[in-house]
């Protein structure tokens, strides 16, 4: 499990599995790039690409089930989750920042 301040104050926590050792820091925080990424681009108007999956470590091509929490400050603001095992955690985690921070939000959406 790994957890980011990002310039907005937005806290995003990424679980890919139930086993927290699932992924390195390293691939942990390219989820978290991920997840961030997709705001952004919606926040501006700009359509989100989608994962180049050549540029992704083999761990994040794995399918598995994934959420995502998104938190204002220390305030739970939002989160969604898939159990989806068919898509590859990299593609999955942005879409899933995505509905968090404006489907599925706890207050207004950001």
């Amino acid at each position: 499990m790994s957890v980011r301040e990002a310039d907005a104050d937005l806290v995003g926590t990424v679980d890919g599995s139930a086993n927290e050792d699932a992924f390195t820091a390293e691939e942990q925080e390219m989820l978290l790039d991920l997840a961030e990424v997709a705001i952004r681009a919606y926040l501006e108007g700009v359509t989100y690409p989608g994962s180049d999956v050549t540029l992704l470590p083999e761990a994040l091509l794995r399918p598995c089930n994934a959420f995502v929490n998104l938190h204002l400050g220390r305030d739970f603001y939002g989160c969604h989750g898939s159990l989806d095992p068919d898509t590859p955690v990299g593609e999955c985690i942005p879409c899933l920042a995505v509905d968090a921070a404006f489907e599925m939000a706890r207050g207004r959406p950001l």
